[in-house]
């Protein structure tokens, strides 16, 4: 039986009911829904006390909710989604800077209106504008805890401002998580994607029928394109972007000891286990070393 909270229930019923039946179901319609079903299925499984993930125990999850986590990767590479996961399952703060800025351009706050105007030439609002913001967000996060961070630091420049906005705070990057996608399918991606204006949910257009409403499975209302990912022109602009900052930082973190790269082209499931597992593995050497404690 497909459980009632599962995204496209009723279609998902349907397909339930159309299999049993013997009617044939589209490929695209079957893709979309097993795409589906793969993420409730991680959705889940970190919200369970046992995780089917090996090498990882209750200790580890312990260990590694105490760290600052970064997690890298190009638009598109699914680190938003990946973040969302580990949230759930180490029970910390997940701090985007894309969704706080998403929001202040929901509300058309005067800030709202100066980071959409960049978002629109495919760029990212500047420091100075985002740093208020995220000292904020660092403040009111308890010292015990540790936070995953998403989409910032991106630059080589920005590590040096992050660290003195965490050295603020008493913190520091801890691990960085690099999830590393080809270009071809980072634009595939971003083309299909799309984002709730009222819950910042996630969904994908349907490549066969682009003119197909996708309902957010949470608020029940369509689901739009982002303003930075409505054009060819911008898509390849924030690829390059990335591409070009990103040699000098991940050298950066790899220097340091804290750099996992993980194989972002992987369905959802197995990035998520590939990421667990490695900081797992990361806890286990330094907690021997007697630096986590």
């Amino acid at each position: 039986m497909i459980k009632d909270s599962f995204p496209f229930v009723e279609e998902l019923k349907q397909l339930e009911t159309g299999s049993l039946q013997g009617r044939m179901v589209p490929f695209d319609v079957a893709k979309r829904h097993i795409t589906s079903i793969l993420f409730c299925f991680v959705s889940e499984m970190t919200s369970s006390s046992s995780l089917s993930i090996s090498n990882i125990n209750n200790n580890d999850i312990q260990l590694i909710s105490k760290l600052v986590i970064l997690l890298l990767g190009a638009p598109g590479s699914g680190k938003g989604t990946q973040a969302q996961l580990l949230s759930k399952l180490l029970d910390i703060q997940h701090i985007s800077t894309g969704d706080l800025c998403r929001n202040e351009i929901k509300i058309q706050s005067e800030l709202g209106i100066i980071i959409q105007s960049y978002l629109e030439k495919g760029l990212h609002a500047p420091a100075s504008i985002t740093d208020p913001v995220l000292i904020k967000c660092f403040n009111n996060i308890d010292q015990d805890k540790g936070f995953l961070l998403d989409g910032y630091p991106r630059t080589f420049d920005q590590v040096i401002e992050a660290k003195t906005l965490l050295d603020k705070c008493g913190r520091k990057i801890d691990r960085v998580i690099y999830i590393d996608v080809s270009e071809n399918i980072l634009t595939e991606r971003l083309k299909l994607r799309l984002i709730c204006p009222t819950c910042s949910s996630g969904g994908h257009i349907n490549s066969k029928d682009i003119n197909e409403k996708v309902l957010c499975q949470k608020c029940g209302i369509p689901l739009e394109k982002r303003v930075d990912d409505s054009k060819d022109d911008i898509i390849k602009t924030r690829i390059s972007t990335f591409q070009n900052n990103s040699e000098k930082l991940l050298s950066e973190f790899q220097s340091q000891g804290i750099l996992y790269k993980i194989d972002g082209a992987q369905s959802i499931v197995q990035v998520y286990e590939n990421i667990v597992t490695s900081l797992s593995l990361s806890v286990k050497t330094v907690s021997e070393n007697g630096i986590v404690k």
